[in-house]
């Protein structure tokens, strides 16, 4: 949360709740360097996870982005676990692809909207 309050004009954090129970957190974050938005830190309660979550709160926050709500890019960036084959798919499934990039056991993915 400090780090979204250091960013806080180009990010914004999320937890990720069912009804009045936090079960993960995920922030938005646009590099207008790039300029491109980013995914970061979605997590999900290990005791929560095969629920729906995640896809909930990815469709969630691909809805946010649409707002243009820092800039102006159409380029949505994450990078995931290169074993965490839940997750992966739940990406691919949303339309990211693989960029080809990787550093150490992380892999990003991209979306174009």
């Amino acid at each position: 949360m400090a780090q979204a309050y250091v960013y806080r004009n180009q990010c914004q954090p999320f937890g990720i709740c069912n009804d009045e129970k936090m079960v993960g957190y995920v922030m938005v974050i646009y590099d207008y360097d790039i300029p491109e938005y980013d995914i970061w830190h979605m997590m999900i309660d290990r005791a929560c996870q095969g629920c729906g979550y995640a896809q909930k709160a990815l469709k969630k926050c691909l809805e946010y982005i649409d707002t243009k709500p820092f800039g102006d890019s159409n380029r949505v960036v994450l990078t995931c676990n290169k074993e965490n084959y839940a997750a992966l798919h739940i990406y691919e499934k949303a339309g990211f692809s693989f960029t080809g990039e990787q550093d150490e056991e992380e892999v990003e993915m991209v979306l174009y909207r």
